[in-house]
């Protein structure tokens, strides 16, 4: 590769197509030099210094943080010597990428390496191939040369290895005649009640999801059982962004819930905890009821408008800028948003800026002013009648409900 600019704009599109992370560092200037991510820059630059991550000229594949997959290799041009890191792989999309569980794991083992590999080792093998068929192809327009085939024989026993264990665990699966898994069906009955916002029912549903014996995921019975509840939760956290909730607010309850379920000392404890985050779910899906048609119908550029919004709502936010980010042209999100939510943009963005209002002034000591100003309002004034127009009443007047009450 003779030009720095087009082999930048090869890896750019190998990305945009391969969704594997890629970071290129100068070993001169102990620098990035190129990062297709800069979210990621201060991760890759950390990983980069670790000093147990050796780069050669072949390429190398490490396990770091107990479970996130990454590779390194060095190439020269122009007499320059740079270091390429590709991954990490369980950390691209949290949101559409089932190996956010292994950040899960990783959390509720408290790094314990050897219970996550028996863990993953008994229930769940992690799909690496196309994440070696991506460092083929990076390696290859780095720097011209093609892999030996040895690298994929050891991949090759190792998947002979698994698959064998797999087939084995299923036989005696079929022998046994009470199933120590949790059902598909009784799963989805168990997630449509949440995700309906029907608290009542998803509390008896979930009652029988805690009666139910499972396997044991690891050796410790206190461990497997917070991984139990933290794989369950991690599927409820996601299904209610899926159904209208905060982005941000999801998330927090998903990680007050880690941090206080692996301090938890017995199953009670982490049954009673589980119980009452499933309800707070329920309350918030119910409590946002956002789309008007079936989730599964939603207009994608729709969801993404929602959750640019969520994620905005400091800001000012215009229809133009929303547009932009959905790559959509402004009258198609008009008349889908209106389809899908029943309401305008512009009614809903409103909407949703005031129910956050009249979260600061329930919870916080924040004047009307800061709140009109946090909230990126044009004028206390003009936050204030609009706050009466979706309310009925102003905010100081709301508040003042709230004291009395």
């Amino acid at each position: 590769m003779k030009n720095m600019d087009d082999l930048l704009l090869g890896l750019n599109l190998f990305y945009r197509s391969s969704n594997c992370y890629i970071s290129i560092f100068n070993m001169k200037d102990n620098n990035i030099f190129w990062s297709c991510s800069d979210d990621f820059s201060a991760f890759f630059k950390e990983i980069f210094q670790r000093p147990y991550i050796k780069f050669g000229d072949k390429p190398k594949i490490f396990l770091i943080n107990g479970l996130e997959l990454i590779a390194v290799f060095k190439f020269s041009i122009f007499n320059e010597e740079f270091a390429v890191l590709l991954g990490p792989v369980f950390t691209t999309d949290p949101f559409n990428d089932s190996g956010l569980f292994g950040k899960t794991l990783y959390l509720v083992t408290e790094g314990d390496t050897k219970k996550i590999k028996d863990y993953l080792y008994k229930v769940k093998i992690s799909e690496k191939q196309s994440f070696i068929d991506d460092l083929f192809l990076c390696y290859f327009m780095l720097t011209g040369n093609t892999m030996e085939n040895e690298y994929n024989i050891e991949e090759k026993i190792i998947y002979k290895s698994i698959n064998r264990d797999i087939e084995k665990r299923i036989f005696e699966m079929r022998e046994e005649e009470e199933p120590d898994y949790f059902p598909f069906e009784r799963q989805e009955t168990v997630l449509s009640a949440i995700t309906s916002g029907d608290v009542k029912r998803a509390k008896e549903l979930c009652k029988t999801f805690l009666c139910f014996k499972p396997f044991k995921r690891c050796d410790d019975n206190l461990t497997s059982s917070k991984i139990r509840y933290m794989s369950a939760m991690l599927v409820i956290y996601r299904q209610a962004i899926l159904f209208g909730v905060d982005e941000t607010h999801s998330a927090a309850i998903y990680k007050e819930f880690c941090k206080k379920i692996s301090y938890a000392k017995n199953e009670l404890e982490m049954k009673n905890l589980f119980l009452s985050v499933v309800v707070e779910y329920t309350q918030k899906i119910s409590d946002s009821n956002v789309y008007k048609v079936d989730i599964r119908k939603v207009n994608p550029a729709v969801k993404k408008a929602v959750s640019y919004i969520s994620q905005h709502l400091h800001s000012y936010i215009s229809v133009y800028d929303i547009c932009c980010y959905c790559a959509v042209s402004e009258s198609y999100l008009r008349i889908n948003f209106k389809h899908d939510l029943g309401k305008s943009i512009v009614d809903f963005i409103n909407e949703q800026k005031i129910r956050e209002s009249k979260i600061l002034l329930k919870n916080t000591d924040y004047t009307i002013a800061e709140i009109s100003g946090y909230l990126s309002f044009s004028s206390p004034s003009y936050f204030a009648n609009l706050f009466k127009k979706y309310c009925g009443k102003t905010p100081r007047e709301y508040r003042n409900s709230i004291d009395k009450c």
